[in-house]
């Protein structure tokens, strides 16, 4: 009937949202993780900044930068583009995880 279709595709909507919730968790958690060793830090410390440019927190210089897009492309399997560099986002834990739920078509 109309109604289960419209139940299960309602469930299934739902499903899908807790999994990109999820999936966002984990990357976060991810980032803060490979910042923390990166920059001798607690991951409680970076989370505390998630929202701030890494740059000025001096986690990472431009080196240390490579060193994390050559990360995130070997754990998720993305590529970045030059015009997704010129996104802000690329600059704080929380830029960064839009981007890369977006560039896994979350």
């Amino acid at each position: 009937s109309t109604e289960t279709e419209r139940k299960r595709w309602i469930a299934c909507a739902s499903h899908r949202k807790g999994d990109a919730i999820m999936k966002k968790e984990q990357i976060e958690a991810w980032l803060s993780d490979w910042f923390a060793n990166r920059a001798g830090i607690s991951a409680d410390e970076v989370n505390r900044h998630l929202g701030d440019n890494y740059f000025d927190l001096g986690y990472i210089d431009s080196f240390g930068f490579i060193e994390l897009l050559d990360a995130i492309e070997t754990k998720y399997g993305i590529m970045f583009d030059n015009e997704q560099f010129e996104d802000r986002g690329f600059s704080t834990v929380s830029g960064m995880t839009e981007i890369i739920l977006t560039a896994l078509g979350q």
